[in-house]
């Protein structure tokens, strides 16, 4: 999208995260978790971002 000249933003993100998980497509990496946790604790969500550190854990990411 960036090197169409647009800036994707939370809707298109989702619209990208939904379409790939519709097809199977959903392989979060450590990478990935660590942008989410980091996100909601800056966002100050600590509960969301404990409950993804568990996820991750728990899935071997």
């Amino acid at each position: 999208m960036r090197q169409q000249g647009l800036n994707p933003d939370v809707v298109s993100y989702g619209t990208v995260i939904d379409g790939l998980c519709k097809i199977g497509r959903v392989e979060p990496s450590a990478a990935t978790w660590n942008d989410l946790i980091k996100g909601y604790c800056k966002d100050g969500s600590i509960e969301n971002a404990l409950a993804l550190l568990t996820e991750a854990c728990s899935k071997g990411s």
